[in-house]
């Protein structure tokens, strides 16, 4: 079994959490968004007093993960294993406490100023020095993290995708959800400088404060009941 903690991107008492607008972002095919762990998450969210939990599966974005594979079966397969993963974990979703919204990476990106966020962010990539090397310097620690060579041919395949995946969440994650009014978003992972940067930039240069990011950490119970720090996963 595990217990979880939540770790602030800012300084943040438990009590602030009470009432607010929380984000549970899944990236689907990651073990920490499965079985014990995600039961534990669901049950830390409850206990933690959120007014509302908004489930933001993410699950046509991981076709940017996917190394072979042309482009429709690649979608084909995100989707349908996001399709797997809510019919799969529905039990468990059913025990938040509060009231709950699921939505998924399509309708997102359907929604209308969707685009406008995509196209500001893009420009920003090209047009800003700072932000661009924050973007690389993230796609770089994903590829030494995976053993990547630069100058090869996998290299820099996977670059291009990271950089894909990255510009396609970005604008939903920051500042997309923070115009929407989610207070916290919930994710097993420290926000990379990729999703720093771009809180900086478009959450609060304009005096937002929304969208904190709250990181998940897990700890896993042994037999004598002690606790060490489990191994958080990889995301792109």
């Amino acid at each position: 079994m595990y217990k979880v903690s939540l770790q602030a991107q800012g300084k943040f008492q438990s009590h602030q959490y009470v009432g607010k607008r929380a984000l549970l972002l899944i990236s689907v095919g990651k073990d920490y968004h499965e079985g014990n762990k995600l039961s534990a998450t669901i049950d830390k969210i409850n206990a933690a007093g959120f007014g509302e939990c908004v489930i933001a599966v993410a699950d046509t974005l991981q076709r940017h993960n996917y190394a072979d594979g042309c482009a429709d079966s690649n979608y084909r397969r995100s989707l349908d294993r996001g399709d797997a993963w809510l019919t799969q974990n529905e039990g468990i979703l059913s025990r938040l406490s509060m009231q709950r919204e699921i939505v998924r990476w399509d309708e997102l990106l359907r929604r209308v100023d969707y685009a406008q966020y995509y196209h500001m962010i893009t420009n920003e990539y090209y047009s800003n020095h700072e932000y661009r090397s924050a973007i690389n310097d993230t796609i770089g620690v994903f590829a030494e993290r995976n053993g990547l060579v630069p100058g090869t041919h996998e290299h820099e395949a996977a670059f291009y995708r990271s950089l894909f995946y990255i510009l396609e969440e970005c604008p939903i994650i920051m500042p997309m959800w923070a115009r929407d009014g989610i207070d916290f978003i919930l994710y097993p992972k420290q926000m990379t400088a990729a999703m720093s940067k771009t809180r900086e930039l478009f959450v609060q240069n304009d005096g937002d404060e929304r969208a904190n990011w709250l990181a998940i950490k897990f700890r896993k119970r042994s037999a004598a009941h002690n606790e060490h720090e489990e191994t958080e996963g990889e995301i792109a």
